[in-house]
């Protein structure tokens, strides 16, 4: 364990930022939602909203091992577009800005999915189904849009970038929809459809009947889903607002999303989760949703993205330490389920909250749903050829968990 001794602060953002099948939301309960914790603001995964806003891909399907290595095996450095969306994105949520995010975060399914992750959980899925959105309203309206950005995020990397450019070409509250003479040369630079002479309607001069496009039917049934949505932002806001501790889980960020943040938001404390590869490896060998393209049913590849990412984000993590010291701290998933008293004390004192909770209930809740067995459980389920090409692929990463 790595950390350094905090300061005090009346208001503290925390980012614990992990990695798929790591321990990550059994940590974001222990810290943020063990027994509907009146003291922070806790938000599950809302980086794959942006992800579906900013390439069109379906909610939940943008998976984290897509995001670091393309379906060819090699690293993925993302566009700058990107690198400054996530920066914004986490940035508004910390400030509690919340009507600066896209609308896909505002009506995602993971609202209504995961009842029990998120602290705003219950009040806010409510309020959206009063004003008619549900779990299945942003699907609804890609129903066009699929065919052409298809349902997972970058398993074709030139409709990625199309999807990427074209997802940001329409400003609906500008263009009106239902308008039937659009300029052709608009019309054509976005690749709308003519239907106009086609169907024999009449044209003249340069203006022309188009069908719309897949993205601006998209944007436009969005459009009306923001105003659904619009009278629910309060009950985020206020919670937020009220509560000393805002925290995020996020499984879709690299350290590199990190450095802005720390400059800006100098409460912000973020906890690194790692854990033992060999346990993490089978988990997702075991669930398929959980499988990048690059290394779908193959844990030698499976190894090579799990331990070559989080090795990229520890080098960048030390780096940020040597600049930001005392806002950075590791934990690994095998020492808290070792030791989850001792180890939640001290993240508790590394974000300054340890007097916000309730010390009591916290450990209640500790003891009923940690078991110290589940450490090593892996042991017995993974196979000596398994564990031979884990232990090819991730040397460097396992001898970094066992010095410190």
């Amino acid at each position: 364990m790595q950390t350094d001794v905090p300061e005090r602060s009346p208001h503290v953002q925390v980012l614990l930022l992990s990695y798929q099948r790591s321990g990550s939301t059994m940590m974001g309960n222990v810290l943020f939602q063990h027994h509907e914790n009146a003291s922070s603001f806790f938000w599950y995964e809302p980086l794959d909203a942006l992800y579906t806003a900013l390439y069109g891909t379906e909610p939940g399907w943008n998976i984290p091992a897509d995001i670091t290595f393309f379906p060819n095996g090699s690293y993925r450095s993302p566009p700058a577009k990107e690198s400054s969306s996530v920066e914004k994105f986490l940035l508004n949520v910390f400030q509690c800005k919340f009507n600066r995010l896209p609308t896909e975060a505002l009506v995602h399914p993971f609202w209504f999915y995961f009842p029990n992750t998120s602290s705003p959980m219950h009040s806010y899925p409510r309020c959206l189904n009063a004003h008619g959105v549900t779990s299945a309203s942003l699907y609804s309206c890609q129903v066009n849009l699929r065919r052409s950005c298809g349902r997972r995020f970058s398993v074709k990397q030139a409709r990625s970038a199309t999807c990427l450019k074209r997802m940001q070409g329409y400003n609906t509250s500008t263009l009106s929809p239902m308008s039937d003479r659009i300029p052709i040369n608009f019309a054509r630079r976005h690749g709308w459809e003519l239907i106009g002479r086609r169907s024999g309607i009449a044209t003249s001069g340069t203006n022309v009947l188009f069908r719309l496009s897949p993205f601006l039917d998209y944007k436009t049934c969005l459009r009306l889903l923001a105003q659904r949505s619009l009278p629910c932002q309060p009950v985020l806001s206020n919670l937020c607002e009220e509560r000393p501790v805002t925290a995020i889980k996020t499984v879709r960020a690299t350290m590199s999303s990190v450095r802005t943040l720390l400059h800006d938001l100098p409460n912000l404390k973020v906890i690194h989760l790692l854990r033992d590869p060999r346990g993490a490896i089978l988990s997702r060998s075991k669930v398929t949703w959980s499988q990048g393209a690059f290394d779908a049913k193959n844990v030698s590849k499976m190894a090579a993205v799990y331990c070559g990412t989080i090795m990229q984000d520890i080098r960048t993590r030390l780096e940020l330490t040597a600049i930001f010291p005392g806002r950075l701290m590791q934990v690994v998933f095998e020492e808290f389920l070792e030791n989850p008293h001792g180890i939640n004390r001290k993240m508790l004192n590394f974000i300054a909250a340890d007097h916000l909770f309730d010390g009591s209930k916290m450990a209640q809740w500790v003891d009923q749903h940690i078991k110290s067995s589940v450490k090593e459980k892996w042991i017995k389920a993974l196979g000596e050829n398994d564990a031979a090409a884990i232990a090819r692929n991730c040397g460097e990463y396992m001898s970094h968990i066992k010095s410190q």
